[in-house]
């Protein structure tokens, strides 16, 4: 793969728009090292390759965003931060670690078509029961080997789910709330069950 943008020595590399940019990274890397952040403003969309990050280094959403994924990987540390939209699309491949870092307003993994969850990663409902994995429309979300865990909301009644890895809630004296959608096959639970 070729490098495309690289944050590093304490830099941070950033997309800003109102408008949405668009960001077609098919064979590329976007990474940030140890000490840098790779931050995705409102309107970022990245489709395909990876975004990766080495030692301390982060990917960061920043709060008050729309920013939109579609067929990438996820290598490394990717942070939500409160009031943010992370609209996902495609197979996202995740063999890192996805935070949703909800405060006092929604923090959203959202689905913007059917979706599908691999790489064996972590996305973590942190810190707040305002994190919600949901959907722009009654979409599936198929978690092949992904630990989901934390609090907050899965479904918040509007997708599907088929579930073949581990939704874990973890978070002592705390409620991870499971809803999908009310129709049918809602809820598809695989191999590992929840």
């Amino acid at each position: 793969h070729s490098i495309l943008p690289l944050a590093n020595n304490g830099c941070v590399l950033f997309s800003i728009g109102s408008a949405r940019v668009d960001f077609t990274n098919t064979t590329g890397v976007i990474e940030a090292v140890t000490g840098s952040e790779v931050q995705l403003t409102s309107g970022a969309s990245i489709t395909g390759g990876t975004l990766s990050t080495a030692g301390t280094g982060l990917i960061r959403v920043l709060g008050n965003q729309n920013v939109f994924l579609s067929n990438l990987t996820i290598a490394g540390a990717l942070v939500v931060d409160n009031n943010t939209f992370v609209h996902v699309f495609g197979t996202i491949n995740n063999s890192g670690s996805f935070t949703l870092n909800a405060a006092g307003n929604n923090s959203d993994f959202r689905l913007g078509a059917d979706t599908i969850l691999t790489g064996a990663g972590t996305i973590t409902l942190a810190t707040n029961g305002n994190n919600r994995i949901d959907g722009d429309n009654v979409f599936r979300l198929t978690n092949v080997n992904n630990l989901i865990q934390g609090l907050g909301q899965i479904g918040v009644n509007g997708i599907a789910i088929t579930n073949q890895g581990t939704i874990d809630a973890n978070v002592a004296g705390q409620t991870l709330f499971l809803d999908p959608a009310n129709i049918a096959n809602a809820f598809v639970n695989g191999p590992t069950g929840v």
